[in-house]
């Protein structure tokens, strides 16, 4: 998969040189996998934000410890 940074900077260096439409959109959210609308949320971001990288996730991780426990019990969900 294409890093997002490079996707957003691509586009925003089409829509700087007056060559950009929304097939341009539509051809680069089928290459990446993703919807139409998550390039153009994107878009949106890094012109609201001046960044095109992908914003940290700020939350917990799990750790291998973590996850071998889960293994183990049968699963992160308990049955009802």
């Amino acid at each position: 998969m294409l890093p997002r940074a490079l996707v957003v900077r691509r586009l925003q260096e089409r829509q700087q040189a007056g060559e950009w439409s929304t097939r341009h959109v539509r051809a680069v959210a089928e290459t990446v996998g993703v919807s139409e609308r998550t390039v153009w949320r994107w878009l949106e971001q890094a012109k609201a934000s001046g960044r095109v990288e992908e914003p940290v996730r700020q939350g917990e991780a799990v750790s291998d410890e973590v996850w071998e426990l889960l293994g183990e019990a049968g699963g992160g969900m308990s049955r009802s």
